[in-house]
């Protein structure tokens, strides 16, 4: 079989490296080559992949889809497609959007899915939002978590990556992502201020980008940065992220949905354990990541809509409890480390020799 991946077609260079990988040079940039498919355009680089002939196609969601359809009018011989819903536009937070934008996003991807032979989405919520689209159930749809980034799973199986050592070598109550009003950063902050995490050796570590000109990012970063032993920063590499997870004791991740989370997977990888919200805080999670780091094993719920916010004694009951998070960033590590790049790929030749064998 003959594997199309639009998503890595263009990276011809790199794929020749690799075993059993047929590289396919396409002229120009991806994003060009994109809008000439959508336009139906039987350039260069339509020619030269419907001369590749595929198998089997991966689109990543509905944009993607268009710009395939366009493409598979230039085979003789269709391709099986797999339609990769990497994020559902008609949800924002979860929730589906109302009006024009809402009527827009939902038509394009039952679009996208009519054109596929195998749907996947990123967690079951967002599964369930496509089949709401299929009331008739025609379409085959599966779940694929996103795996760990092969730079932070390198890094954290360094030695002495994940180690505790006492409570005394992690000391940061951490936020990590972008400091913005859907990701309830304020619910991290006033935890922390009011927890006194000085009292118990610990102080607040804010990671993140803030727009510019966002009142709501400058009022968290302001009162973080008033906090005893507070640590503030921008953008990190990899490497520089591995050198504050390996101080934390405690990811706190506020925000009421995402589809994924990924930080909360990178910062398990070094042995950071997470609470995440949890609208029944045992066992309902908005946070796709949960279906990896299931809460009560290797992370901890808690309903951030309760009251507002998590108070400063719940957070400082949770942090001093070393004996039972250092237990759960033991699960988590493993847990995390398990969904690398190579167990994610093996799942998608799974789901692609599914698509034969149907047949």
């Amino acid at each position: 079989m003959k594997y199309s991946l639009e998503d890595v077609m263009f990276r011809s260079q790199f794929l020749a490296t690799r075993p059993g990988v047929c590289a396919l040079t396409i002229p120009g940039t991806l994003s060009l080559a994109l809008q000439e498919f959508a336009a139906k355009s039987a350039s260069i680089h339509g020619l030269a992949i419907a001369s590749f002939e595929p198998d089997v196609a991966i689109n990543v969601d509905w944009t993607g889809s268009r710009a395939l359809v366009a493409l598979t009018a230039l085979l003789t011989i269709k391709p099986r497609v797999i339609h990769l819903n990497f994020r559902v536009f008609f949800l924002s937070d979860g929730v589906p959007l109302k009006g024009e934008d809402a009527e827009f996003y939902m038509s394009a991807e039952a679009e996208a899915m009519q054109a596929a032979k195998m749907c996947v989405a990123l967690n079951k919520c967002d599964m369930g939002a496509m089949l709401s689209l299929d009331p008739d159930k025609k379409h085959d749809v599966r779940v694929l978590s996103p795996p760990l980034r092969k730079d932070i799973a390198l890094g954290a199986m360094k030695e002495g990556a994940a180690s505790w050592n006492g409570s005394a070598a992690r000391t940061l109550i951490l936020f990590c992502g972008r400091i913005s009003r859907e990701k309830n950063v304020l619910a991290f902050v006033e935890a922390c201020e009011n927890a006194r995490l000085s009292d118990i050796g610990c102080a607040p570590a804010l990671v993140g980008h803030a727009a510019d000109g966002d009142e709501y990012a400058q009022e968290c970063l302001e009162r973080v940065r008033k906090m005893p032993g507070a640590e503030v920063y921008g953008f990190l590499s990899a490497p520089q992220l591995s050198k504050v997870f390996g101080r934390c004791r405690l990811l706190l991740h506020p925000a009421h949905y995402e589809a994924w989370g990924m930080v909360i997977a990178e910062a398990a990888a070094y042995g950071v354990p997470a609470i995440v919200h949890s609208p029944n805080a045992q066992s309902e999670c908005m946070v796709g990541v949960c279906e990896l780091l299931p809460i009560g094993d290797a992370t901890i719920g808690f309903d951030f809509t309760k009251d507002g916010t998590m108070t400063g004694k719940e957070l400082k009951s949770i942090a001093k409890n070393v004996d039972r998070l250092e237990a759960l960033s033991k699960r988590a590590r493993q847990l995390s480390l398990a969904w690398d790049e190579a167990a994610h790929a093996r799942r998608i030749d799974d789901l692609v020799k599914e698509l034969f064998s149907a047949d």
